[in-house]
């Protein structure tokens, strides 16, 4: 049973050495950085419109260490670009008939009174 547990102690010696000696081979101050930032900034060339979440399942790592990468290379959050909503035919004719009995409404400052009042409530 000893000699189990002394080999069991060897073993996790021998992985903490291992984890200790690439934790030296990383740059001071970017320890936090694992993986290539190179392969990152040649995926973003490749994917100029994409998102952080596609990246990281391009590049194989987390979201977080794909941000911390886009980070490190100068690269901003953007928002992604609105694309134009095309309506479909009923809705657009929806739309048509709401305007028209918005526009066929009365205009009185009565009307006007009322969404006022209701609003303050």
């Amino acid at each position: 049973m000893k000699e189990q547990r002394s080999v069991d102690l060897i073993i996790l010696i021998e992985k903490i050495d291992a984890c200790r000696s690439f934790a030296l081979l990383l740059p001071m101050g970017n320890a936090y950085m694992y993986g290539d930032v190179k392969d990152t900034k040649k995926a973003v060339q490749n994917q100029l419109s994409t998102s952080t979440h596609r990246l990281s399942n391009s590049l194989g790592s987390s979201k977080d260490t794909t941000h911390r990468h886009l980070k490190s290379l100068g690269k901003s959050y953007k928002n992604y670009q609105r694309v134009p909503y095309e309506l479909k035919k009923t809705q657009a004719k929806r739309r048509a008939e709401v305007c028209k009995q918005l526009h066929a409404l009365p205009k009185s400052d009565r009307f006007v009174e009322c969404i006022i009042m209701r609003d303050e409530k």
